[in-house]
């Protein structure tokens, strides 16, 4: 095996496989590359799952091919994320945190995402974003029907908010 280490915006951190007879068999695995690896979710039904993290990306991959399908660049830091529990082509994400004694960046965000796949890659949209704690979300939860998104951040209060979607 090769493992490749790369410093930068677009970094990662790579796993080949190597064999005397073949020069690589290409990735694999790639995985979050800059501190602490925060958030994991699930897929309700598909052996999926996505992570978030401080390298500021949030990562869909697959159980079964143990490969990465998909990144989307959130540019700050998230600390956790939850698949819908019926539309499980949305993802919500809790932002914020600090790395060190350095200054918290996007503390108190909430966003959601909807993927599809299109062309045998899965393209992430934003679909709404709220902000209205000051300080990092911690944990974030969909109700059992979805209706319902709550986010407990670091300033020791729980926000509730109601989902709509169209299809």
């Amino acid at each position: 095996f090769i493992v490749q280490c790369s410093k930068g915006s677009s970094s990662q951190v790579s796993l080949f496989s190597y064999q005397s007879n073949k020069q690589s068999t290409g990735f694999l695995t790639r995985c979050h590359y800059a501190d602490e690896l925060w958030g994991l979710t699930t897929h309700p039904v598909k052996p999926e799952f996505i992570t978030v993290g401080d390298d500021k990306t949030m990562r869909m991959f697959s159980l079964k091919s143990k490969k990465q399908l998909a990144i989307c660049n959130l540019g700050l830091m998230a600390r956790c994320c939850i698949y819908h529990p019926i539309n499980s082509s949305i993802v919500a994400v809790g932002f914020g945190g600090r790395v060190g004694r350095g200054k918290e960046s996007g503390g108190g965000i909430v966003r959601v995402y909807k993927f599809s796949e299109q062309d045998n890659s899965i393209e992430f949209v934003k679909l709404a974003e709220k902000s209205d704690s000051k300080q990092w979300i911690s944990d974030i939860k969909f109700s059992g029907d979805g209706r319902v998104l709550v986010a407990s951040a670091h300033d020791c209060k729980i926000y509730i908010y109601d989902v709509y979607l169209d299809s």
